[in-house]
């Protein structure tokens, strides 16, 4: 189907519907296209997209907190007192 034939099937549709039941129009094809779309439709590759997006910017802020948060999320002593002769100390007390 091209977008033609969609824009005029869609047309067609919107100039029978009465005035009072266009916000349920409107909410069975949100629902239709956007909540249940189908897997090879563009909604199903713009939503892939932006889940690679998401993982790829995420994922610099969490190797960063990882490497980096033991050195600047300093826990007690008390609660780890092994952690008490490590690089983590040596360097804040150079600061």
């Amino acid at each position: 189907m091209n977008i033609t034939q969609y824009a005029i099937d869609l047309v067609a549709q919107v100039l029978h519907i009465s005035p009072s039941s266009i916000p349920s129009a409107l909410w069975d094809y949100y629902v239709q296209y956007l909540c249940y779309y189908n897997p090879d439709s563009v909604v199903a590759r713009i939503a892939y997209t932006f889940r690679i997006l998401a993982l790829l910017l995420i994922m610099p802020a969490v190797i960063l907190i990882l490497l980096v948060g033991p050195i600047f999320f300093k826990a007690s002593d008390a609660t780890y007192p092994f952690l008490e002769r490590t690089y983590r100390h040596t360097y804040l007390r150079e600061l």
